[in-house]
């Protein structure tokens, strides 16, 4: 098989997988954020509360949040698409909701990322030390406190990255009746006017890509060796 061919079924698998994409998705995300729901509320009463649960509360919280904003924009992309008129999906004050669900969405991945990472860290300070005053919920909070803060910072170039530009009216179609949907214009995301002054794009990336994917990688290798070799 050579590569336009393997190229080519990827595309076509894209295509097949896209018609039952948001029938598998609502279901999926909705017993996710149920499931999260329950850790949250589990892991947050006052019998078993500790410096690691903490972690664990909020990361429960983190992932609830965000398979809650992907049901919301599953479930109104697929209601709007079987209208038959695309034009509902690009009204401004959709394209404003999406950006601030895709930028909430990205953070609190980022943020999920480095409260595991921190987590384990957390572990293994706890085995190092025994379970010390340097341990405890106090400690874990400002753990917790302080990773959220660099990770919005880290997040920053992100958010610059994108803005909101108007769709020309004639290029906003319905589907339905096949013709030039004239009444109200289209607004989609696009490449913000900071990122045309400063690559805050590459930034993201580089960010992206080092700072929340192979350094937390790094860091959780060699965390969980060392628990492993502690608890061997």
């Amino acid at each position: 098989m050579n590569t336009y061919t393997a190229f080519s079924a990827i595309i076509a698998f894209g295509n097949d997988y896209g018609k039952v994409h948001s029938y598998l998705a609502i279901p999926l995300c909705a017993v996710s954020v149920v499931m999260n729901l329950i850790n949250a509320a589990v892991l947050g009463s006052k019998q078993i509360r500790s410096g690691t649960n903490s972690f664990l509360f909020l990361m429960s919280v983190c992932y609830c949040v965000m398979n809650l904003v992907y049901l919301v924009t599953t479930i109104h992309d697929s209601i709007k698409y079987s209208s038959g008129c695309v034009s509902h999906i690009f009204t401004y004050g959709w394209a404003v909701t999406v950006l601030i669900f895709a930028h909430l969405s990205f953070t609190l991945h980022c943020l999920a990322t480095w409260l595991t990472v921190g987590l384990a860290l957390f572990r293994c300070v706890q085995l190092k030390t025994k379970g010390r005053s340097c341990t405890t919920i106090a400690v874990a909070a400002k753990c917790i406190g302080l990773i959220t803060i660099i990770t919005i910072l880290m997040c920053l170039p992100n958010y610059c990255s994108f803005g909101i530009q108007r769709f020309p009216m004639e290029e906003t179609t319905c589907i339905a009746a096949n013709r030039s949907d004239t009444e109200t214009p289209g607004w989609v995301i696009e490449s913000s006017k900071i990122s045309s002054l400063v690559d805050t794009l590459a930034i993201a990336f580089l960010l992206t890509s080092i700072v929340f994917f192979i350094v937390p990688c790094c860091l959780l290798v060699c965390a969980f060796g060392y628990l492993v070799h502690k608890l061997a």
